[in-house]
């Protein structure tokens, strides 16, 4: 088991260097990559993610411990830690097929989400297709997989099932609608799909 104060330790050491940075990353409207390569370096993102793709499965209290150090040095990259951080948890808990489609072949692959159910998946064989928009997607440029909150049209009759789709960069587009005064630096920006 990773000693938590460790992990508290690396993240003390990233804030100093992210609030130097935190001004260009207010004015790139994003999380400088140089900032993601440090936090994935450290190891950092690992804190929720199942053990068995490299990950440390500490607890939710102390993964909040850590996040709350990134974010003394970065307010937006402290939001983009603790969001995209909490989504290596989530994946954790899809099916075994999803979590290697996710890390298999990349144990530091992230994703971002938007949890409004705004999508449509209509269900065809072997899966679904999907349409839809999704705003407030935190994290968005620096992430290769969306965890988007959608729903699932059976028949005409019955209420849609509300569902998560885990869908891969290669299959959305990020539209740049995040022109904010506070946390400009977490590029919320919405996900577009069109019949994927």
């Amino acid at each position: 088991r990773v000693n938590i104060e460790n992990l508290v330790g690396r993240a003390e050491k990233i804030a100093k260097t992210l609030r130097k940075r935190s001004s260009l990353c207010e004015e790139l409207r994003q999380i400088p990559n140089e900032s993601m390569q440090q936090l994935k370096g450290s190891g950092l993102f690992r804190a929720l993610q199942p053990a068995r793709y490299g990950g440390f499965e500490i607890s939710i209290e102390e993964f909040i411990r850590v996040a709350e150090k990134i974010a003394e040095g970065c307010g937006s990259t402290g939001w983009i830690y603790a969001v995209v951080g909490m989504h290596q948890w989530q994946i954790g808990m899809f099916p075994t097929a999803a979590q290697e489609a996710v890390w298999g072949e990349d144990s530091d692959a992230l994703a971002s989400s938007s949890y409004v159910p705004s999508g449509i998946g209509e269900p065809i064989k072997g899966g679904y297709r999907l349409s839809g928009k999704w705003t407030f997607a935190s994290g968005c440029d620096s992430t290769q997989w969306m965890i988007l909150g959608g729903k699932i049209r059976t028949s005409t009759e019955s209420k849609p099932e509300q569902v998560f789709f885990l869908v891969p960069k290669k299959n959305y587009v990020i539209e740049d609608n995040w022109h904010v005064l506070g946390l400009s630096g977490t590029g919320s920006k919405m996900i577009v799909i069109n019949d994927v």
